[in-house]
């Protein structure tokens, strides 16, 4: 099978599983695809080998394999209380409000169990792959486990007591095992560092607070705190002095080994299984003398994993990893070709564009405009995330063995590093560059299309050259790729111009912005009034989507502690702004930079809005928002 009908065999399985899930296409006996396959073997002995069967067969596989995990889905359940042990499929998250949810599976199905206070506590500290008994009540699922298909929930807990707990099988016991020396081993660094490390190494995102999640997206640079195919890499150059030694059969075996491992320490995250079948898929080729290219070995992993479970297609992080490893594996040499300057610099950022641009119809349709800071941002973070992943793995296990002094200064360069890291997402999230939304989108693929065609003309005059004296064909053809590698920058800042200001609507009316929360805004200028229901990603997601740049004034209405948090959260991303607050309020302490507690009729100017304080009790502010002239505000 050609690259080509490798490709379209990737397409058609994905498409096929996708329809299915979707309810567009009907069901397929699993003995069609058999059928099939068994006629295209015997027309490959009869010397007539048709790729296009093995590419039916593999669609029809996809159709009845997609029905039949949706028929488990629906299978009845059996609701009520009950005390039973469940084993943990996935890592215990907080849900920032004092519980505490996790996938876990009982008689062999999975459902999502929620567990607040005491249970929540205890719940916490397990891993997946440990066993846990516990007092609950089975429901049927809700919208959040039928929105998740590929996470196979038929139902959720809700849980009242965790009774006792086991630890799982031999394999979970060394996955766990090293998470934890990892964990020890990383105790001396200040816990955002210490959150972001485990993003970067194992893809942990649970301990990472809102307002770095949300600059890391607002700078593009969210991938870095996925396991993707990076990591895998990685994890082999680890291991290449141990495989290195080893003779053909065992090298390959124990590939094979270290692939499923690193797998099963980073929780088979969707990208991560993308990732591994496409090296499994590198490294069998080559143990069978049959080396696939790049993009065969992305084709063939990405069908292979889509036939063991096609639900996996609903996955937004498996279809981004499938996009941006194609990006890469199609765009990125061409790039590198058009792009001037040195190739030290052409090279990481043809790979950057190529990946950006693979991925950035999916950003645009689930999370609004792609940031413009993503290219530099890349650029300036991905090299330091590298050393990361490698020093995090090895020497991270000998801090997490030693521990103490020796353990920080092990990592006193994980600590400069991730600084550097987490300093590029949190600069490149203020820089004023842009976003580009669906439209801009439209102008820059018509622009790729037009490149392609330059660059064909420019292929068709190096042929016109060729008989030209030496010295002057290749002056002719620096000047096309100039030309063709400055278009792409160039029409970049040309769609920024014409891109509309930051901000939204003119006028003060209220928006909601989420539960709990309220925005005013006009033009760049914007203030936010929340209670305890407001959530802090929310409202950091929804001013990102709105172009917001920066608050000017918070008010906390009421003296819950969930809302301050959320404002504490909003103070650690603009240290600047100003926050009101009731006097019982647990951030109303003396000398709190940007607290303030204000009286009844006390007036803030947040840029061109006016906050006037109407009301102003123990427990309690009420205000009213009003624009004014921006000669006024001043």
């Amino acid at each position: 099978m050609s690259d080509r009908w490798a490709v379209v065999l990737a397409i058609a399985t994905f498409a096929a599983a996708l329809a299915a899930v979707d309810g567009h296409v009907g069901r397929v006996p699993l003995l069609a695809p058999a059928g099939v396959v068994v006629l295209a073997w015997l027309l490959y002995r009869a010397g007539w080998f048709r790729p296009e069967l093995l590419v039916l067969a593999a669609a029809l596989a996809a159709v009845g394999l997609a029905h039949r995990s949706l028929d488990g889905l629906a299978a009845p359940l059996a609701t009520g209380p009950l005390t039973a042990e469940v084993t943990l499929v996935g890592d215990p998250v907080p849900d920032g409000h004092g519980g505490t949810s996790a996938d876990v599976r009982l008689h062999g199905r999975r459902l999502s169990a929620r567990a607040r206070g005491a249970a929540a506590a205890t719940l916490d500290d397990r891993l997946a792959g440990e066993r846990v008994t516990l007092v609950a009540n089975v429901r049927p699922p809700g919208t959040s486990e039928r929105r998740a298909p590929y996470r196979h929930l038929v139902g959720r807990l809700e849980v009242d007591a965790v009774v006792g707990w086991r630890t799982g099988d031999p394999v979970s016991r060394l996955a766990n095992g090293l998470r934890r020396t990892l964990a020890a081993g990383a105790a001396s660094l200040p816990a955002r560092q210490r959150s972001l490390l485990a993003g970067i190494t194992l893809g942990d995102d649970r301990a990472q607070p809102p307002d770095m999640t949300d600059a890391f997206r607002a700078a593009g640079l969210s991938h870095l705190l996925a396991v993707s195919g990076q990591n895998v890499a990685f994890a082999l150059v680890i291991a290449a002095p141990l495989l290195s030694r080893l003779r053909f059969g065992p090298r390959l075996a124990m590939t094979l080994a270290v692939l499923a491992g690193f797998a099963l320490l980073t929780r088979a995250e969707p990208s991560v299984l993308r990732a591994t079948a496409m090296a499994s898929v590198a490294a069998v080729g080559t143990a069978l003398g049959r080396p696939a290219s790049t993009l065969r070995a992305l084709a063939l992993g990405v069908a292979a994993v889509v036939l063991v479970d096609p639900l996996l297609v609903t996955s937004l992080g498996f279809q981004l990893s499938v996009a941006g490893a194609a990006g890469i594996v199609v765009g990125a040499a061409p790039l590198a070709g058009l792009l001037p300057g040195p190739r030290w610099l052409a090279a990481p950022l043809s790979v950057t564009l190529a990946a950006q641009a693979a991925v950035a119809p999916l950003l645009v349709a689930v999370f609004g405009p792609v940031p413009v800071a993503a290219i530099p941002a890349n650029l300036l973070a991905v090299p330091a995330a590298g050393p990361i992943m490698v020093w995090g793995l090895t020497a991270g296990l000998v801090a997490g063995v030693s521990g103490g002094t020796v353990a920080a200064a092990i990592h006193l360069p994980t600590r400069l590093l991730l600084g550097w890291v987490d300093g590029v997402a949190r600069s490149a999230a203020a820089w004023p560059l842009g976003a580009l939304g669906a439209r801009e989108l439209l102008v820059l693929g018509a622009l790729a299309v037009s490149i392609a065609v330059l660059r064909a003309r420019a292929r068709r005059l190096d042929a016109v050259l060729a008989p030209l004296p030496p010295s002057f064909a290749p002056s002719r053809r620096r000047r096309w790729q100039l030309l063709l590698g400055g278009a792409g920058p160039a029409a970049t800042l040309a769609v920024m111009a014409v891109m509309p200001a930051p901000g939204g609507p003119s006028g003060a009316s209220a928006q909601p912005l989420g539960v709990g929360a309220t925005l005013w805004q006009a033009g760049g200028d914007a203030v936010v009034a929340l209670d305890g229901r407001a959530r802090d990603d929310v409202i950091l997601s929804g001013l990102r989507t709105r172009r917001i740049d920066a608050l000017d004034v918070a008010v906390v209405r009421t003296d819950s502690r969930a809302a301050a948090g959320v404002a504490a959260t909003l103070l650690r991303r603009w240290p600047d702004l100003a926050v009101l607050v009731p006097r019982s309020s647990a951030l109303a302490t003396p000398g709190a930079s940007g607290v303030m507690t204000p009286a009844a009729g006390t007036v803030i100017q947040g840029g061109g809005l006016r906050v006037s304080v109407q009301r102003s009790a123990g427990d309690h502010l009420d205000v009213a928002v009003e624009q004014v002239p921006r000669e006024v505000s001043g």
